[in-house]
Formats: C-alpha cells, sequence, structure tokens
C-alpha cells in the first residue's frame, strides 16, 4: 500500500478541524434534481448538542438547544453545562426575535452572524433561481440558489445527505459541514467563518 493511500485512510478515521472546499471542476447539468431544505428545518421535536464556540480568544462551550415548535418555528438556546443561558432566539416563519442574550453575543454584528448561520440549518432556503452543477471526478452534486440574501451552494456526495453549505460572501464567507446522519439528523456540524477566525462546533448528544 503506497504512502499516499495510508494518508486517506488515516485522514477518514479522524474528526477533521475544518470544512473540506469544493470549489473546481463542476459543470452545469440539463436538470436539478435535488431542492435544497434546511438540514434541521424538520424531522425531529428536540435536539441537544454539545457544543463549542471558539472567537479568536474566546472560547465557550455548553449546550445547542433545538426546540421545533411548529414546521415554521424554532427556538434555539445556547446554554452553560449547568443551564445558564448565553442566548435564546425565535425563528418565526421568517421573522427573528431576541428572547434574551448575554453581554458578550449582545452585539448587533454577533447577532447578525449567529442569526445568519442558524437560519442555515432550521429555516428553508428561499430563492428566485436554482441550478444544479455536477462534478465528474468527485461525484458531487452542487446546488447553487440565488434569492434576496445573495447565493447559496449546497453540495450533495453521492449518499444524497447534504454534506456543506457555503455562503460566498467575501470577509462574510460562511462554510457549514455536515456528517454522520442518523437517518436526517446530523450529529456532527462545524460552522466556520474563516476570515473572522470564528468556529462552532456541535455534537449531537440527544434527539426526540
Amino acid at each position: 500500500m503506497n504512502q499516499f493511500l495510508l494518508i486517506l485512510l488515516f485522514l477518514s478515521s479522524i474528526n477533521l478541524s475544518s470544512c473540506v472546499s469544493y470549489t473546481t471542476g463542476y459543470k452545469e447539468a440539463n436538470v436539478v434534481s435535488i431542492t435544497p431544505e434546511s438540514p434541521l428545518a424538520n424531522g425531529y421535536n428536540v435536539l441537544l448538542y454539545k457544543t463549542q464556540i471558539d472567537y479568536k480568544e474566546k472560547h465557550f462551550s455548553g449546550l445547542f438547544y433545538f426546540k421545533a415548535i411548529s414546521d415554521s418555528v424554532k427556538r434555539v438556546v445556547f446554554m452553560s453545562e449547568i443551564g445558564l443561558s448565553f442566548f435564546d432566539f425565535e425563528f418565526n416563519n421568517g421573522e427573528f426575535e431576541v428572547k434574551s442574550c448575554q453581554e458578550f453575543f449582545n452585539k448587533k454584528a454577533i447577532i447578525n452572524i449567529l442569526r445568519n448561520d442558524l437560519e442555515l440549518l432550521v429555516k428553508k432556503p428561499q430563492f428566485s433561481k436554482i441550478r444544479e452543477y455536477k462534478n465528474d471526478t468527485s461525484a458531487l452534486k452542487k446546488i447553487s440558489l440565488k434569492g434576496k440574501s445573495g447565493k447559496l451552494n449546497y453540495f450533495y456526495p453521492q449518499t444524497q445527505e447534504l454534506s456543506q453549505i457555503v455562503k460566498p460572501r467575501g470577509i462574510l464567507k460562511t462554510c457549514v459541514c455536515l456528517s454522520n446522519y442518523d437517518e436526517s439528523i446530523p450529529k456532527s456540524i462545524l460552522i466556520e467563518h474563516p476570515s473572522l477566525n470564528l468556529k462552532m462546533s456541535l455534537q449531537l448528544l440527544s434527539s426526540k
């Protein structure tokens, strides 16, 4: 077995700490075979994720609590392991409400970033144009959406399970990596803002 294959096997056996970039080698398909859905838009009542948020020298560990109140209403709470709430947001049919927010997170720029990131997980994508691109080398499909909020790219491997969402907006570029699915729910979620040195890592603890 050659050295390159050994390296690939090693990498496949560990959890990667950053998203893999899928950027080149795509050709537009004649038809669109997949209409993207947000990974946590439905299929559960309550989800609990162990979470680590890293922003420059700041580090927060705790729990993300996702509550599906209805198909269009989701409650998202980030709390410490002892139950202290860092922030509590509600997403209601396109509307957004801050129920509570601790001092560090209670800044307009930070709240906007958190809102946009969490909407990628719980809010149904809104778009006016949709196109599909195929990568013959990697067998990946890229579904590109365009709407009022800009462009979103959704990546699907052969398993048809959403593996990555990319929001390409320069310094505000966002990458969401999803893996290790339990039915329709990803057990591992990694949200990165490379230019802002911001990363959120979520590992599923329970679902019902």
